[in-house]
């Protein structure tokens, strides 16, 4: 079980004249509102119907940090003073919540319990004195992240803890649970132990009574026995002692047997002789036979053994690597080391496991060979102008070039400087711009200015609006859509690894190559019509100027990295290139620069996708 991002509550407090002041921020806290694990909440989110007053509390209560928007305005609002900062610091004082004044404007602020508080931005100075307020509100974004990290941190470790002591406890009670098992099972046996020797007992005594009448009259014969003997009453012959013994042994209960007075008939030899029958008198005694002896233990194992050997021989023989293994594990158990089955054994087990792979690699070549049906059959049965989308699609083998204001581009801005040398790695990227249809095709509507041209490329788009075609398209083909970065846009529209040093996109020659206010008609044209450039890309030059991933930063050359680059990381305005139908022929070089807040739709603007091989 895990709590790594723990919900964070965020409860903004302002005076109704910093209302711009408000929204300037939360423009800046979007980031944190795109986080589920994050709410944002000010009193411009009450319901129609709620009680303001009650919701504002409620909120404020449950917040883990409370933003004070401070001005002279916000300390001069009763409501703001004494009720939603007295509430805020009274928690903040219970470490219930963390609250961070944000100085908007000046005021004595220092002159109010605030002052013991860590301010936002830096140093407490007042968003409207810093030379640009962007880096003001970028400075509390950081600051409130920060806070959120930090909370976390706390609230983990204290999980954490809590966690320890549960699994402690967890770990005593099975100790404690086992302890008593094993006194338990140990009580158990004792006593089953007990009752088993008590019923040995008793059944030893059963069989010693059922005896005893036996022994006693065994021990009477011989007596008796010993007494002819002594008294010579018997001359050579036992065969009556024997017969009187049997006889007494066998029937010791008999009512009829005789008594010590009764008289004892004696039997000799000769008077069983006397009785034979002539057969029998002339039978040859038969010699006996000997025992067979008995197989010692060695023996039978070397039997059994090699009865498994030979079944092993048999399965393996048919292939039946399973039933031989086992066959040859058998024979081990009789002769441990035994070659034969040793030997027998690593083959199956070998035998096996090149099975094993075999299966394995057919399933995987199966799965992969279904895989493409599948794709396949998914791809085939998307709209056509999709269909026409994926099959553009060209690939760039990635290289080094010099980025920015080279000789041949002229007439540069400063943001084209200096020039630096870029390496890239390989990818994919549209040979048209994205028209009308495939728009219509994958999010059913064209927002177009110029309408009624399907081949025609799509414009009045924003770069947001564009990251949800790219998911959308994403999600009916199952590729990696993207929109280029700025540094492959300007490798591509150079002509890659084939550039001739162009100033436009395939040519010195705009009129060849591109759509611009000269020759356009006031319009958009179909993608595809002018002449493509080294890399058989079209319109990189004119017609509609063309989104990039990278946010715009003007100095962003002075510390770009070498490989890869991916565009500033603070700023808000998005990349775009390649000049439009309105636009002089300076703006279609291939090294300008133009940049538009990311929710802008103009005429201008559409797009070309990219993709990671």
């Amino acid at each position: 079980m895990q709590n790594n991002n723990p919900h964070i509550n965020i409860f903004i407090a302002y005076s109704r004249k910093d209302k711009e002041h408000l929204d300037k921020l939360r423009t800046y806290l979007v980031p944190l509102e795109r986080d589920p694990s994050v709410t944002i909440w000010y009193d411009g989110k009450i319901d129609p119907g709620t009680v303001w007053e009650e919701a504002i509390k409620t909120n404020l209560n449950k917040a883990d940090i409370v933003l004070l928007l401070i001005s002279a305005d916000a300390l001069a609002s009763e409501f703001f003073y004494d009720k939603e900062m007295k509430i805020a610091l009274e928690r903040h004082e219970k470490k219930e919540t963390v609250v961070i004044p944000v100085i908007l404007r000046s005021c004595p602020w220092e002159h109010t319990p605030l002052s013991a508080l860590q301010t936002l931005p830096q140093d407490g100075k007042p968003v409207t004195k810093w030379v640009d307020e962007a880096d003001a509100y970028t400075d509390v974004f950081k600051g409130i992240n920060r806070t959120i990290e930090r909370i976390r941190n706390k609230r983990n470790l204290a999980f954490t803890k809590i966690l320890k002591t549960q699994r402690d406890k967890e770990l005593a009670e099975e100790k404690r649970r086992k302890a008593e098992e094993r006194a338990t099972l140990k009580a158990k046996r004792k006593a089953e132990n007990a009752v088993r020797n008590e019923e040995r007992k008793q059944q030893g005594m059963k069989v010693l009574k059922r005896l005893l009448p036996v022994l006693l009259v065994v021990l009477g014969v011989y007596g008796l026995t010993q007494w002819v003997s002594e008294a010579g009453g018997i001359s050579g012959s036992d065969d009556g002692v024997d017969s009187l013994s049997a006889e007494l042994i066998q029937n010791p209960y008999d009512s009829t047997a005789r008594t010590d007075e009764q008289e004892i008939p004696i039997k000799s030899k000769a008077d069983n002789k006397d009785k034979l029958t002539p057969e029998e008198k002339t039978k040859k005694t038969e010699p006996v036979q000997p025992k067979p002896k008995k197989p010692t233990k060695a023996e039978e194992d070397l039997k059994k053994y090699n009865e498994w050997i030979k079944k092993a021989s048999t399965e393996e023989k048919n292939k039946n690597y399973e039933q031989a293994k086992g066959y040859y594990q058998n024979a081990l158990k009789y002769i441990r080391n035994g070659k034969d089955a040793e030997e027998g054994l690593s083959r199956c087990k070998q035998a096996i496991q090149e099975a094993k792979i075999r299966a394995e690699d057919k399933a995987r070549q199966k799965a992969i060979e279904e895989a493409k049906r599948q794709k396949a059959e998914k791809l085939a049965a998307l709209p056509k102008p999709i269909q026409d989308l994926l099959n553009n699609m060209v690939y760039i083998q990635g290289g080094t070039f010099q980025m920015g204001c080279t000789d041949e581009q002229t007439n540069c801005d400063s943001d084209e400087q200096p020039v630096h040398s870029v390496t890239l790695s390989n990818y994919k990227i549209g040979k048209y711009e994205v028209t009308q249809e495939q728009w219509k095709a994958v999010m059913g509507n064209n927002p177009s200015y110029f309408k009624n041209c399907d081949k025609c490329p799509v414009e009045q788009v924003s770069w947001n609006d564009v990251q949800g075609f790219i998911q959308k398209l994403n999600t009916m083909t199952g590729k990696r859509f993207r929109l280029p970065t700025e540094a492959e846009w300007e490798f591509t529209a150079r002509g890659g690894n084939k550039s001739k040093g162009y100033r436009y996109a395939g040519s010195n020659d705009i009129d060849k190559v591109a759509w611009y206010y000269k020759n356009s008609d006031g319009k958009t044209h179909p993608v595809g019509e002018k002449t493509a450039n080294e890399l058989g890309l079209y319109d990189m030059s004119g017609n509609v100027y063309e989104w990039c991933q990278d946010r715009y930063d003007k100095d962003y050359y002075s510390i770009s990295p070498k490989n890869n680059p991916k565009g500033s990381n603070s700023a808000s305005s998005r990349v775009l290139r390649g000049g439009s139908w309105y636009l002089d022929t300076g703006y279609c070089r291939s090294s300008d620069r133009v940049r538009d807040p990311p929710d802008s739709r103009y005429s201008l603007n559409g797009f070309r996708v990219a993709e990671t091989p």
